[in-house]
């Protein structure tokens, strides 16, 4: 499972975004809380057209979900709850789509598109998860082969 955002779940995707955002801004400094914020900037790329917005969208729950490591379980524990309430998925639904995108770039030996790639470098730059080193290794291995693979246009 991925997170794939279509015309169909584009609002409901954009409901989770906002009560994510909503709970991490409240960690930043003051002077770092200002805008424009992530769903400032998201509604600018819904402005360029619906492609812009989708994967803007799609990029920023992931790059949410993977800053979620870092985030204390009490925040965790408010976003679900915000999330159950509005009848949104849970938090580790999103969880789970990361991992299995991890995981099945594993067993299938490649990358085969730019979501699969954004997901897997930012598993390999995080030295915090539970990769182990072969996987880890692995995985360089076919971000290099899938950026090779783009440059020459195969």
């Amino acid at each position: 499972m991925s997170i794939k955002i279509t015309d169909e779940n584009y609002s409901t995707h954009k409901a989770i975004f906002e009560v994510f955002w909503t709970h991490y801004s409240k960690l930043l400094p003051t002077e770092l809380n200002v805008s424009p914020t992530p769903i400032d900037v998201l509604n600018q790329f819904e402005a360029r057209g619906n492609s812009y917005g989708k994967r803007s969208l799609q990029s920023g729950i992931g790059d949410l979900v993977f800053m979620a490591q870092d985030v204390p379980s009490i925040i965790i524990q408010a976003i679900d709850k915000d999330l159950k309430e509005k009848n949104l998925p849970d938090f580790n639904s999103f969880k789970a789509a990361i991992l299995g995108t991890q995981n099945k770039v594993l067993k299938r030996g490649k990358i085969k598109n730019l979501d699969e790639y954004y997901i897997v470098q930012e598993l390999i730059s995080d030295m915090s998860n539970d990769l182990t080193e072969d996987e880890r290794q692995r995985l360089s291995s076919y971000i290099r082969e899938f950026e090779d693979k783009s440059k020459h246009g195969r």
